[in-house]
């Protein structure tokens, strides 16, 4: 009788470790997936990031590309710093409708 009650005992002292493992195992499981799907997350969100970066880099090489063309700059002067050739002159209107 005496070593089926140390039995019942070990088994109950091991069924108890067996359960705390298990916890242990499976909290470690839901905390890496929770880490994996904030890490995804993250990645998807510096994508986008990227994806804009890499248009907004591609439109800076067509301008800095299109500034080597003396026609383009002459005439991104003419436009945006009313530069004017000898004799002429520049009369700028405003459309007060687009304000």
């Amino acid at each position: 009788m005496a070593k089926h009650k140390k039995k019942i005992i070990i088994h109950k002292h091991l069924s108890i470790i067996y359960f705390i493992i298990g916890i242990f195992f499976i909290s470690n499981l839901v905390s890496i997936h929770l880490t994996t799907i904030n890490n995804q997350k993250e990645y998807e969100k510096l994508n986008k990031t990227y994806q804009k970066v890499q248009v907004e880099n591609e439109k800076t090489i067509e301008e800095y590309n299109n500034l080597k063309n003396e026609d383009y700059l002459v005439r991104y002067a003419r436009e945006n710093y009313i530069f004017m050739k000898d004799g002429e002159t520049v009369k700028k209107i405003y459309d007060y409708s687009e304000e």
